[in-house]
């Protein structure tokens, strides 16, 4: 294995509700993990035991007895590794009217520099980064407006806004999922995309 491991992955907050998630007892990482996933990713206001919290990006309110159960651990145990996270820096701890506060240290290092919307700057579309099939999928289709009888010209997918960047695999790719999904594109941009997967027009 490389000395150092770059890149990302995303894990969707939502899998919390799949069975392997919930197979206990959970291993360290997998309790990590549920702390990480469970932080706010912006500031936020939560309820929680008939309580009202403000969070900043990167906290979760809980208790001992929670995480005990969710991780499907003993009191010793939960007790222990909350220590030792503290103990290693990776959060922080706050007791609050009966609830435990957890602040996920360096939380932008696991999940990107938060934009002002709160999405993380280095998990999201733009510059330095091609088009997932997803942000294909979520291309707009064209819309009749009053008194034009046919679509409005198509702009690029989201995540799409330079075809020069794009390598000749990704733009072979681009062009097979617009197709396999019927998405409307506009002919010149088509061309564009053809002409950057070498493609014959």
């Amino acid at each position: 294995m490389p000395n150092e491991i770059r890149g990302w992955y995303k894990i969707w907050r939502r899998s919390r509700q799949h069975w392997l998630w919930n197979m206990k007892p959970f291993d360290r990482w997998h309790a990590w993990e549920y702390l990480i996933s469970w932080a706010a990713h912006a500031r936020e206001d939560r309820v929680y035991q008939q309580q009202a919290f403000i969070l900043e990006r990167g906290q979760h309110v809980t208790t001992r007895n929670q995480l005990r159960k969710d991780w499907g651990w003993s009191w010793a145990k939960t007790d222990t590794f909350l220590k030792t996270l503290v103990r290693l820096e990776m959060i922080r701890e706050a007791t609050e009217r009966g609830c435990v506060l957890v602040t996920i240290c360096k939380f932008d290092t696991w999940q990107g520099r938060a934009k002002p919307t709160g999405r993380p700057d280095a998990m999201g579309p733009g510059r330095g980064r091609e088009a997932t099939g997803n942000e294909l999928r979520r291309s707009r289709r064209g819309r009749r407006t009053k008194g034009n009888a046919g679509p409005q010209r198509e702009s690029l997918p989201s995540g799409l806004t330079d075809i020069a960047a794009l390598s000749p695999e990704r733009a072979r790719d681009c062009l097979q999922g617009i197709e396999k999904l019927g998405l409307p594109l506009d002919p010149e941009l088509r061309q564009q995309l053809i002409a950057r997967a070498g493609l014959p027009a």
